[in-house]
């Protein structure tokens, strides 16, 4: 008997990359004695884009910048983008492919942005910052909609 594929979701991922990779330390920032939440909050955002002359292939594209002001009472000002390429199914509906991407898309991208960004803090004067969860949130029809 013949194994058969039994994953029934609808995209697989073909490619992560990133297109911009920035940590700048920033001059002035003292470390607390003691471990201290950071209050900035990073800014995430994501945007669906069809690839050009691929049927059923998207591309979540992430973007995470955190201290963007450069204030010192945080250690690095962050900006990283990163592209996650799902191929979908030739059995999937369309509508059923992009809500994966989208779900798959944001763990992906935002789990490849983290990594990196605590590796290369890691290399950096104040040390590895982890940068925590980021939750999809529904957006407004203008951002599901842009890229297309």
């Amino acid at each position: 008997m013949s194994p058969t594929n039994t994953n029934t979701f609808p995209v697989l991922l073909e490619q992560v990359f990133f297109t911009r990779q920035s940590v700048i330390s920033i001059p002035g920032y003292v470390r607390p004695d003691k471990p201290t939440a950071i209050s900035i909050v990073p800014s995430n955002t994501i945007s669906l884009v069809p690839v050009p002359d691929r049927p059923k292939v998207y591309a979540a594209i992430m973007q995470t910048i955190f201290n963007q002001e450069q204030n010192p009472n945080a250690p690095y000002f962050i900006d990283m983008e990163c592209h996650a390429i799902f191929i979908g199914k030739e059995e999937s509906p369309d509508e059923e492919i992009q809500r994966a991407v989208a779900i798959t898309g944001h763990n992906v991208a935002f789990g490849a942005i983290r990594e990196a960004v605590y590796w290369m803090t890691g290399r950096q004067p104040y040390g590895p910052m982890p940068l925590g969860l980021s939750i999809l949130q529904p957006g407004s029809p203008s951002d599901t909609e842009k890229g297309k």
